[in-house]
């Protein structure tokens, strides 16, 4: 009777359904079916039947474990199913010493325990394998409060934590180094500090076709030393040489399993750890295809080599790449101005000569300028059609495969989405920054309050739904400029006191005018969340975006053209704010314009 009883407790098409089923249990350490006491039953039950990873340590002594088809994921083909009914302390004796602890405090205590994405260096696919669990212990008691046997639910955070932990180094690999040697220093400095996925880096340098770059950076360690050169003496390090121009020659990255090439560049240690066996190399190029940087990266030996760990290491190799190439750029540049300015200090018999040399030279600039103006403007242009082709086709794909591909496919196309989005922005506010000073540009006596009203009105949405209170006075002064320019300028300012508002209170915010002899100083106020002072002069530079800003969907470009709206209107521009304390912008147009 007990036995036909238990058959229908464990009736199920599981996997593991059919192991216990299955299973001779008479000679085990539970026992057989029918004698097994109910809360080890209900609890197997529980388990088999759930579909989030469970298993069971059944008896203190014997932790006799128990487990359910999501929970094979976990222990993959080194553990299971060999160890399905076997004692938890020998399935897994790599990680006792951190959860045995914990096992045995339940037993003790009778309390659950609680570890969140929890390191564990666990064997489980022929290697001791980074992985992080979410996991509870809790006690399956008997019904006097005897704690016979420990249940556990768990969730595996490994690929969450590994996604967040590549993600924020990357966004590291950021920054405005002005040479190459402080670029390479500093994306070396990125590498160090994720020694989990890239224990060694190596960035080389070069042009040549065959490449033969020179290391320029490394995360070399005391315990981890590089060597300074390698000699023509040293046959394997021309071997790792020619590995190098090889893949630069190929184009593409490459895993390397030969031990020997990454030994190449390493001194000799007596203590030194052991090598790396595997090594990914990545060669990027410039504009012209022309590899220009490898980065050769030592794998760890603790995590899979899959397709997310190397696209990690595709993208840290090519944000090197671009950091060690704008340095390079601003040294081409800065070189060019320091001869200039060398040559400006030069007094000699011709002075004479070099000014008429250097007026001619500005009449140049000027030219040049004004056909930058065009070149701008034409790029604006250009730019705007194949942007609007682009972002029509990724609504295209969006409407026609959303949710009919997978997860990570959605992603990318909303990514894409956004970052065309982004582009169009990025060409509107540059045509608007070019076209500023146009010498077309037509002033008339403007009246600002109709101009004000017109963009509330435009505003009207962004106000109703973020609740906000604009106001002004009701009479505002007539003055020289241009309409669309002033409108753009006031649209600007009152959209950011809205956007950047504080997460709990409605947006005020506040127009006013105060007449002076030769201008009109003009403020817009809000309650906002505010700007740190050392930022303010930063913020009208083009291109300009604050970290930490709750909505980084901006250009950069919105107040470097407020800033030449009031240039080109005689005036200055400027902010007092704090943060957290709102900001006032002030901005002066003069009456009497040039």
């Amino acid at each position: 009777m007990l036995e036909s009883k238990f058959s229908n407790l464990f009736k199920g098409r599981s996997t593991m359904h059919q192991m216990v089923n299955a299973r001779d249990w008479k000679n085990s350490t539970v026992g057989a079916l029918e004698s097994w006491p109910e809360p080890l039953r209900t609890s197997v039950s529980i388990c088999l039947e759930s579909r989030f990873p469970i298993w069971i340590a059944w008896g203190r002594e014997d932790m006799t474990m128990f487990y359910n088809d999501a929970y094979v994921e976990i222990l993959a083909t080194d553990k299971h199913p060999q160890y399905f009914g076997r004692s938890a302390r020998d399935c897994w004796a790599e990680i006792w010493d951190v959860i045995g602890p914990l096992l045995e405090s339940v037993f003790e205590t009778g309390e659950a325990t609680l570890a969140i994405q929890q390191f564990l260096l666990i064997s489980r696919s022929g290697f001791a394998e980074e992985t992080y669990f979410t996991y509870s212990y809790s006690p399956i008691k008997s019904d006097s409060g005897e704690v016979l046997g420990m249940f556990c639910a768990c969730h595996e955070d490994t690929a969450e934590v590994l996604t967040n932990r590549r993600s924020a180094n990357l966004r590291a690999l950021s920054g405005t180094p002005k040479t190459v040697d402080e670029a390479a220093a500093f994306c070396a400095s990125i590498f160090k500090k994720n020694p989990s996925d890239i224990p060694l880096a190596m960035i080389f340098r070069g042009a040549a076709n065959p490449f033969e770059g020179k290391m320029v950076a490394s995360t070399s360690r005391p315990s981890l030393k590089l060597k300074n050169e390698i000699g023509t003496s040293d046959t394997i390090g021309q071997k790792a040489l020619h590995s190098l121009a090889e893949i630069a020659a190929l184009g593409r990255p490459c895993q390397i399993d030969d031990v020997e090439f990454i030994e190449a560049f390493l001194e000799h240690q007596p203590n030194r750890p052991a090598s790396f066996m595997q090594t990914y190399v990545v060669p990027v190029s410039n504009n012209l295809g022309q590899v220009e940087t490898i980065v050769v990266f030592a794998l760890t030996p603790y995590l899979h080599f899959d397709d997310r760990y190397r696209g990690y290491l595709d993208l840290a190799a090519v944000h090197s790449h671009n950091l060690l190439a704008t340095a390079a750029a601003f040294e081409v540049e800065r070189h060019k101005s320091d001869t200039l300015a060398n040559l400006a200090i030069l007094k000699d018999e011709r002075a004479s000569e070099l000014e008429v040399k250097a007026q001619q030279s500005a009449t140049e600039a000027l030219k040049a300028n004004e056909e930058l103006r065009t070149l701008a403007r034409l790029v604006s242009e250009q730019v705007q059609e194949p942007a609007v082709i682009i972002a029509s086709y990724l609504k295209l794909l969006s409407v026609r495969f959303k949710g009919r591909l997978d997860d990570d496919a959605d992603e990318f196309i909303e990514k894409c989405t956004m970052a065309s989005r982004t582009v169009n922005r990025m060409v509107d506010d540059l045509w608007h920054y070019v076209r500023v000073d146009s010498p077309d540009t037509y002033y008339a006596e403007v009246d600002v309050t109709e101009r004000i009203s017109r963009v509330l009105r435009s505003l009207d949405g962004t106000i109703n739904i973020n609740q906000a209170r604009v106001s002004h006075p009701s009479e505002l002064p007539a003055i020289v400029c241009n309409a669309d320019q002033i409108e753009h300028l006031f649209t600007n300012l009152t959209h950011n006191a809205i956007k950047y508002k504080q997460p709990d209170l409605a947006p005020a915010i506040a127009i006013t005018c105060e007449e002076r002899d030769g201008d009109y100083l003009f403020c817009v106020a809000d309650n906002g969340i505010g700007i740190d002072p050392m930022h303010s002069k930063d913020i009208f530079k083009p291109f300009v975006r604050l970290e930490g800003r709750p909505d980084d969907t901006g250009t950069g470009m919105g107040l470097a053209v407020a800033r030449k709206i009031v240039s080109a209107h005689g005036g200055e521009i400027w902010v007092d704010s704090r943060l957290d304390e709102g900001s006032r912008f002030y901005f002066t147009i003069a009456k009497h314009l040039n």
